[in-house]
């Protein structure tokens, strides 16, 4: 179910969400969203993207796609409660079948912000069933909201309601039903329409392509404080059926607001410290904005900010995971932060558990007293440069060099800027272990043992192989990235995904559980 699937389940989201009541100032000459998804019935009944199929079917797929849905289903009324007039009732029933087809069927959507005045609309491939269906709902839920009673558009089969300064339309039009709404003229739903009279269709059939999907950002950050979080800039990709017959091809690009000034230098790996059975192997460059951008990370007062990264995991346990940033004086720069540490970490735990230690013999700042494992930042050589050396457990010295087929795929590559390799059922397991030691350093209620993610966890991991991630500069101010693999997601991503869905917040923003520390100091005071 996850990645091209979990995919659809977020643009559902989006949309349900719906992009209406604020301002936004767009980056770029695309909507704010466009995407076109083939639906999963077609890809279901294809030949190719077999895992994708296989992990679809699984009892645990079902469960985690009816709590998303069952939640995205909920958020319309909740985003505009405050605009519905006095009386407006919330039914979600209404909407959750509705979202079913926009997994299911082929679909297409745009939306558009205020300097479009809200001119949206969504088409679906629908059979007669299912589009009497939509259009009940759609009207029982417009009055649900107290919009006026919708009545009969003239030429067209269907309706059209206005209220809230918004107006609500829909059309039947051969085996597709469309939905459009808009602060002014509705030129999106008139225009799908006027080719689905045509040629039956509202846009070009898809050549290949299971979804492609554009989506202004920096836009849509004005609309979700979640999008808004993550600064992610204009991006348009695609996703296929790789020619194994059982995988996935992503392509896409980001454009950027600015030059990057990026300039490939040599890699610097440690393969005296990598060390043999490799689960994830990570080379980065041009990495100095995003570490300036973390919160804290100004406070350890450094110098001069790493500018490439290389990172790996090694599966002989959970937390063998290592990242190497090449660090003039690492030794110095170790022995300046010492004092600084705490504070950082204070950005992310009201109270750090645990204590810190510095070794000063080994110029190494360790995180003791933690559940599992022991961070540690610890000055070392690397290729014949200092560097810092990050890590969950302490490093051993010894290890086997990188192995040679992985090395030719970026050496002598002077505009690759990012590589990622990971054996994808072991790096989801991980990143769900170090979710749950997370939870336990902040106090927080650890899921049930049968929640849904957990058992998606246990059923979809074994069947994930390898997922391999190349981004490129292809202009001063566009990154092109490709990305073969089972699901279109990594193993951290879809263990962050699930996290997400399981939020009691989800769609609208992130809330993780409870803490423990919380709830007994509200007992206290009781």
């Amino acid at each position: 179910m996850k990645g091209l699937t979990s995919f659809c389940v977020l643009v559902a989201g989006i949309v349900a969400t719906g992009c209406y009541d604020k301002g936004d100032s767009s980056s770029s000459n695309i909507p704010l969203l466009r995407t076109h998804f083939i639906g999963m019935t077609q890809v279901i009944q294809g030949t190719n993207a077999s895992k994708l199929k296989e992990v679809w079917a699984l009892p645990a797929s079902q469960d985690v796609r009816k709590q998303a849905l069952d939640k995205i289903a909920a958020a319309p009324f909740q985003l505009w409660q405050k605009s519905f007039p006095n009386g407006a009732q919330d039914n979600p029933k209404l909407i959750r079948p509705l979202l079913d087809d926009l997994v299911s069927s082929e679909c297409f959507i745009e939306l558009n912000g205020s300097g479009a005045k809200y001119d949206s609309v969504i088409a679906v491939n629908l059979d007669e069933q299912r589009a009497r269906l939509w259009n009940t709902n759609l009207w029982q839920t417009s009055l649900a909201w107290k919009f006026p009673t919708p009545k009969a558009v003239e030429g067209t089969t269907g309706w059209e309601t206005h209220g809230n300064g918004i107006t609500l339309q829909f059309q039947q039009q051969k085996n597709w039903v469309l939905v459009g709404w808009s602060a002014g003229k509705l030129k999106a739903i008139t225009s799908l329409a006027e080719s689905v009279a045509k040629s039956g269709r509202p846009v070009p059939a898809s050549k290949g392509a299971i979804l492609q999907f554009d989506a202004d950002f920096p836009a849509l950050s004005h609309y979700n404080p979640l999008i808004a979080k993550f600064k992610l800039p204009v991006s348009q990709f695609v996703i296929s059926p790789h020619r194994d017959g059982e995988s996935l091809r992503t392509e896409g690009k980001f454009s950027l607001p600015q030059p990057l000034n990026w300039k490939f230098e040599p890699w610097v790996i440690p393969t005296d410290r990598i060390g043999d059975p490799l689960v994830s192997f990570t080379l980065a460059q041009g990495i100095d904005p995003i570490l300036k951008a973390i919160p804290g990370f100004s406070d350890l007062g450094l110098e001069t900010t790493p500018t490439q990264v290389c990172g790996w995991s090694e599966g002989s346990a959970t937390f063998k995971s290592f990242w190497c940033f090449p660090q003039p004086n690492a030794s110095n720069v170790v022995r300046k932060i010492v004092p600084r540490i705490e504070g950082f970490l204070k950005h992310y735990f009201e109270q750090p558990p645990g204590g810190l230690v510095y070794a000063t013999n080994r110029s190494q700042i360790l995180w003791e007293r933690l559940p599992v494992m022991m961070p540690s930042v610890q000055a070392a050589v690397a290729g014949g440069r200092e560097c810092l050396l990050v890590s969950l457990v302490p490093s051993a010295d010894r290890g086997k060099p990188v192995p040679p087929e992985l090395m030719r795929q970026f050496v002598g590559r002077k505009d690759l800027c990012y590589y990622d390799w990971e054996i994808t059922e072991a790096r989801l397991a991980q990143s769900k272990v170090l979710y749950q030691v997370v939870d336990m350093m902040h106090l927080r209620t650890l899921a049930p043992t049968n929640a849904p993610s957990l058992n998606w966890f246990n059923q979809a991991g074994p069947k994930l192989g390898n997922t391999v991630t190349e981004v490129t500069l292809s202009g001063p101010n566009e990154l092109r990235w490709v990305r073969k693999s089972h699901l279109g997601l990594t193993g951290f991503e879809l263990a962050t995904l699930l996290r997400w869905v399981d939020s009691s917040a989800f769609p609208l923003g992130y809330q993780p559980t409870p803490s423990i520390r919380n709830a007994n100091s509200q007992k206290a005071k009781r």
